[in-house]
């Protein structure tokens, strides 16, 4: 509520309090039926108002959307309230808004009522937030507000850094061209098989068809393009959100690509890995204490491949492998060798 609503309904009921106060004294001294009257009518308003305030806010039931939001913003969540039983009331309910209440909603009996619902979280996996409510009787004399825990199913997913994604972006894509640009022979031999009508001429392998004395075509598989490897190199210790909204908003940049693997420290110990990172992971991560040096998986072979390293530079897992360390600096702009001599050459 804004300083000017306070200081209103404070006036509103001082000036009550004091029409009940004169009229009692009033009362008092003069003892005259008329005055008596006005007195039990303030005293009955006033007695009414309270008891449209009896119900307690916690036996108001909430029922919001289920929604994916980033983290660290303003959101408007949508939903419907309405009293436990069909014998309660509020006659003005009300609940926080960005700049003071939102507009009053009248909650007789099960009778539904729309909401919504202003807040800012953090990144992780809610089942329930606590909102500012206030409920008030018909005349706005009296009130009654508290922070009611009202269940949700959110999923706060980290704030993407476009500035931050767009300057690794052009560093990933040029990794990546040479990559492709490295590759001596696109295609690997898988093996031999007899010639069937309507093969190629040009795979045919005469040397082993002379061997064999019947033709012998050569069966190609696609060479793999060399992986790129984001790992997210924290811990608990050192853990950077910010660095951790970039490792998301990269996966969503490149999810089109075949050959990137991204790699976080998990709780178990280990290393988890996936292509693609989903909303809810993100959101609901937490960094281990500890985590083991980092290792590829069996069928993600390094030969060829690079490393890109968020946060702690490390050593390269194997001859020949490149890594390029990224971190995000305390402005939020992003430090690495490679970055950096891409925008000194661009300068």
């Amino acid at each position: 509520m804004n300083a000017m609503a306070r200081l209103k309904r404070i006036l509103v009921f001082l000036l009550f309090g004091g029409v009940l106060g004169g009229t009692f004294l009033l009362a008092a001294v003069f003892n005259t039926a008329m005055i008596w009257a006005v007195w039990y009518a303030f005293v009955f308003v006033f007695l009414l108002c309270l008891l449209q305030l009896v119900w307690p806010l916690a036996a108001v039931q909430w029922q919001v959307q289920r929604a994916e939001r980033p983290a660290d913003t303003p959101l408007l969540l949508t939903g419907t309230v309405t009293n436990r039983h069909w014998w309660q009331w509020q006659p003005q309910l009300r609940v926080a808004a960005a700049d003071g209440w939102g507009t009053p909603a009248t909650l007789l009996g099960r009778h539904r009522v729309s909401v919504t619902l202003h807040t800012r979280l953090a990144r992780g996996v809610y089942s329930q937030i606590k909102i500012p409510v206030q409920a008030t009787d018909l005349l706005g004399l009296l009130s009654k507000g508290r922070r009611v825990k009202v269940p949700v199913a959110l999923v706060i997913y980290p704030r993407v850094p476009a500035r931050a994604v767009r300057q690794l972006l052009p560093t990933l894509n040029l990794l990546r061209a040479h990559q492709l640009a490295g590759l001596a022979d696109p295609y690997s031999l898988k093996g031999y098989r007899r010639y069937i009508p309507g093969d190629p001429l040009n795979v045919i392998d005469w040397r082993v068809t002379a061997r064999a004395g019947h033709m012998m075509i050569r069966e190609l598989t696609p060479e793999p393009t060399p992986f790129i490897h984001v790992v997210f190199n924290r811990t608990a210790a050192n853990f950077n959100e910010a660095e951790w909204a970039l490792f998301f908003g990269v996966q969503q940049a490149t999810r089109n690509w075949t050959n990137v693997w991204f790699w976080w420290p998990a709780s178990e110990g280990g290393w988890q890995h996936a292509h693609e990172l989903t909303s809810r992971l993100a959101a609901a991560y937490v960094p281990p204490a500890t985590a083991p040096a980092w290792t590829p998986a069996v069928n993600n072979t390094l030969r060829g491949a690079t490393i890109v390293v968020l946060g702690p530079p490390m050593a390269s897992p194997a001859a020949g492998v490149r890594v390029v360390p990224v971190a995000v600096g305390p402005d939020g702009q992003l430090v690495g060798g490679v970055i950096e001599r891409k925008e000194r050459a661009s300068s």
